[in-house]
């Protein structure tokens, strides 16, 4: 009906109505649930492991919620993250209050890259990993392909793995700034809007690639789906945008600060073993 997609695989799941095995557990304010799929499924998806954890909307998580959400995302996280050399690459476009996600997750994020040269005793299994992070920006930007840049920083720093961040696209209200996944397959920067790029994922990078995103817009077409059955009256209505209309919450630049804290926390905690809340705030300030 319309080039919009959700990035959220279970929204995919639900929509074709196909029986697949998910494996669910409930936590104190949300839900985690997990699959697997394979090669050549009827989601035209990646093949590999997906997890989602869903919340109540990030811009209302305060103190111990923040905290059990964060625990929990970053206990999925140390499931994924391999080695200890760690780049993370945030997509996205810090002008576009929904599109960045990523860059306002990174001055929350636990940079120690340069301990390798200043301080190498602090890094180690157990202690620090050595991160390093980019903010790529978007193509028309630049003129670089996000996957283009995170390849060659891959060549000069050789990570064990990459964390790449982004906004993502919902076709359902209730997930909306209140939901975040995790998976082993990349990520295609821009798919969920039908302006896809090239993938940011193992093969374009030769090292496993672990993304994370959260939705923080959907489709006019699909929420006017929700409101009233007339698809005629919702064709009358929407018709000068066609496919254009995307919506998002008001509290939009609340919700992608939070959010980026939220990412940018769990990301500290899993990356650093399972590093307390404080003890980052003090390496951050």
């Amino acid at each position: 009906m319309n080039q919009f997609q959700s990035g959220l695989l279970l929204e995919a799941i639900e929509e074709a109505e196909k029986g697949i095995k998910t494996e669910e557990r409930r936590f104190s304010g949300g839900k985690v649930t997990r699959v697997t799929l394979k090669k050549n499924n009827p989601y035209h998806r990646p093949a590999g492991q997906y997890t989602t954890v869903e919340l109540s909307q990030v811009q209302h998580l305060q103190d111990d919620s923040l905290e059990e959400a964060v625990r929990q995302i970053s206990e999925v996280l140390l499931h994924y993250v391999v080695g200890e050399r760690v780049l993370v690459a945030a997509l996205g476009n810090n002008d576009i209050t929904p599109d960045s996600l990523g860059p306002k997750m990174l001055s929350h994020l636990m940079i120690t890259r340069p301990y390798e040269k200043i301080e190498p005793g602090r890094l180690g299994k157990g202690r620090l990993r050595s991160v390093a992070a980019v903010c790529t920006n978007v193509y028309g930007a630049t003129g670089v392909e996000s996957a283009e840049m995170i390849c060659g920083i891959c060549r000069q720093i050789a990570p064990d793995c990459v964390v790449v961040i982004d906004a993502l696209a919902t076709t359902h209200l209730s997930r909306l700034c209140s939901t975040v996944q995790i998976s082993d397959t990349g990520i295609t920067p821009g798919g969920g809007v039908g302006n896809a790029r090239l993938a940011v994922d193992e093969k374009t990078l030769g090292v496993p690639v672990i993304s994370v995103g959260m939705p923080t817009v959907m489709n006019g077409q699909t929420l006017a789906g929700f409101l009233t059955e007339d698809e005629g009256k919702i064709r009358r209505t929407l018709s000068p945008f066609e496919q254009d209309l995307i919506v998002t919450p008001t509290q939009i630049g609340w919700a992608t600060d939070n959010g980026a804290k939220l990412i940018a926390f769990s990301l500290n905690r899993a990356l650093h073993y399972r590093m307390s809340i404080p003890d980052m705030l003090k390496y951050l300030s």
